[in-house]
């Protein structure tokens, strides 16, 4: 249901989410406009963006990790 847009936007979304939460000072355009249109503060949204990544990468390594077991057994 994501737009390319939003998709192609996901890499600057967790940079500036990992170098904020590491120092609130980090400069995030990208996420200071989001949170603003959402009504929520950067830090909410760079807690968010953090757990949708480490979702993401729990889901796609797993079904990486079938995909290469069965070609494994191929």
């Amino acid at each position: 249901p994501y737009s390319d847009a939003e998709r192609e936007s996901w890499f600057k979304q967790e940079s500036e989410a990992i170098g904020y939460l590491a120092d609130n000072n980090y400069s995030t355009p990208l996420l200071s406009s989001i949170a603003d249109s959402r009504g929520i503060t950067v830090y909410e949204l760079a807690n968010k963006v953090i757990n949708n990544v480490n979702s993401f990468n729990s889901e796609c390594g797993q079904i990486l990790g079938e995909q290469q077991k069965k070609l494994d057994e191929l």
